[in-house]
């Protein structure tokens, strides 16, 4: 485990690809965190949240940047915004799941609610969170998708 302060709560994470080879497609992996939102504070909180910690925020403030950027490069997780300007995290989630190293989705909604949780996980992303986003909440599914990346598969 590796302790590190992220804005003002001090928080247990654990080093996502630990004993992979620098540079190693793993490490790659779990070091990229793509933000997609149209908005400025989602991606301010974002950082607040990582920043120290062994995770790189990449931001995509539209559909076409986000595609682009997930064409670019590997990442462990995306978090996207629930809609914006003509699309939703649908439209995002067929990119996601076809894009080098397989992210996890994670969708982000003012209205998350049982009903809309039960659609995105059923559709097939990994979770919703609500927002504002809560340090934990990320925290916690960033550990989660560390697990499943680096855990044993059956």
């Amino acid at each position: 485990m590796q302790v590190v302060e992220t804005g003002t709560a001090l928080s247990q994470i654990a080093v996502c690809g630990e004993g992979a080879a620098p540079g190693s497609e793993g490490a790659k992996r779990c070091a990229r965190i793509l933000s997609v939102s149209p908005y400025h504070f989602d991606h301010n909180i974002l950082h607040e949240i990582l920043n120290g910690s062994h995770w790189h925020l990449v931001t995509a403030y539209s559909w076409l940047e986000a595609v682009e950027r997930l064409g670019k490069d590997a990442y462990l997780a995306v978090f996207c915004e629930y809609a914006w300007a003509n699309r939703t995290w649908r439209d995002l989630l067929h990119k996601v799941s076809t894009s080098q190293g397989l992210p996890i989705l994670v969708v982000m909604s003012r209205s998350a609610d049982e009903d809309l949780w039960a659609n995105v996980i059923e559709l097939g992303a990994y979770d919703l969170l609500e927002k504002p986003l809560n340090v934990r909440d990320v925290l916690d599914v960033l550990m989660s998708a560390c697990h499943y990346r680096t855990g044993p598969r059956g």
